[in-house]
């Protein structure tokens, strides 16, 4: 996992400095739009092929980002404006579909419960500004005016902006503060597990917003979203690889757990029999191994985590299962 965090950093650099003289040399900008849709298909293929427990959502998120990316150089290399409004309308699409997938995602994550006819509302919601988005060349409600204007062969949209191309603006602003609701949530919730995995996504997110802002403010012949999605997109393929290989590790110890002492453990489970179902995955494992002998440093071993880590499940396993030590959730002293 190690390696793949490298060569996440050492990619995200590589197209990063890539771009910084997009602005005067636009005539490679469909060149990289090419190049990030390449990329981005490639990890939707990773995703498939490496991650074994597929997540629908994730599938919905990585398809998008080869919809913006195949967009954005379609765009590039139109030859009339017709073409050219209906990649924008693509690009749109793809754009509004990536802040659903991720608060589902989110959501997910954090085991919230939520009502059926949420994914579906949300859905509206997101239909309804793509609508508007996807309006430009029918009204001048999204743009007054546009017009399509090609340099050094990258073929570009000018725009005036109309009345209601604010409503983009406050959608991502609006999801990107669900997420970070949710994010907060899980904080408050003390779910452990879920933390670092919402924290990730969450960032990913505010990166796509901030480079989207900045594009609003500074003008650039370039779409600097294609890069960031790319690299966000190699950055969830990552830490889909990193929650897999954790519970492949939690799979671990539960066979070993019920190997190596499954009388033991069935008889110490049977005291908390009622409060189990309490503890999360993580904070069941460790009980598992306590339960079955294991000593602190070879749970901090088996399970890769810290001391302080360890700790903390530990105040949350006493807490839930109504005891003050170790000793009295091994049997060895009676419980209050």
């Amino acid at each position: 996992m190690k390696k793949l965090l490298s060569s996440l950093f050492l990619f995200s650099a590589c197209l990063l400095s890539a771009c910084s003289p997009l602005g005067e040399k636009t005539g490679s900008a469909t060149f990289i739009y090419g190049v990030m849709t390449v990329f981005a298909a490639l990890f939707l293929v990773g995703y498939c092929v490496l991650i074994k427990e597929k997540n629908g959502w994730f599938l919905v998120l990585f398809a998008s980002i080869v919809l913006v990316n195949g967009a954005y150089f379609a765009l590039s290399v139109s030859s009339t404006l017709s073409e050219a409004l209906w990649a924008n309308r693509a690009a749109y699409l793809a754009s509004v579909c990536l802040p659903l997938s991720t608060i589902m995602i989110v959501l997910k994550i954090g085991a919230f419960r939520y009502p059926k006819w949420l994914p579906f509302a949300m859905g509206g919601v997101c239909l309804a500004v793509f609508l508007v988005a996807a309006s430009q060349g029918f009204c001048r409600l999204y743009y007054s005016e546009v017009s399509l204007v090609t340099q050094n062969g990258v073929a570009t949209l000018e725009k005036v902006y109309g009345p209601l191309h604010s409503l983009y603006l406050y959608f991502l602003l609006a999801a990107f503060g669900t997420i970070i609701v949710c994010t907060s949530l899980v904080f408050a919730r003390h779910r452990l597990e879920c933390r670092t995995q919402c924290v990730m996504l969450a960032c990913a997110v505010f990166l796509n917003l901030m480079v989207w802002l900045f594009e609003q403010v500074v003008r650039f012949e370039f779409e600097f979203l294609s890069v960031s999605y790319v690299i966000s997109e190699l950055f969830l393929l990552v830490f889909c690889l990193l929650v897999q290989e954790q519970e492949r590790i939690l799979q671990n110890v539960r066979a070993e757990v019920q190997t190596s002492a499954k009388t033991q453990t069935s008889t110490a489970a049977s005291r908390f029999e009622s409060l189990l179902p309490t503890l999360t995955r993580t904070e069941r494992a460790v009980y598992d191994l306590y339960v079955s002998g294991k000593r602190s440093r070879e749970i901090m071993l088996i399970l890769s985590i810290t001391e302080n880590t360890l700790k903390y499940h530990n105040k949350n396993i006493y807490a839930k299962l109504g005891i003050s030590s170790r000793k009295q959730l091994l049997g060895e002293e009676p419980t209050g």
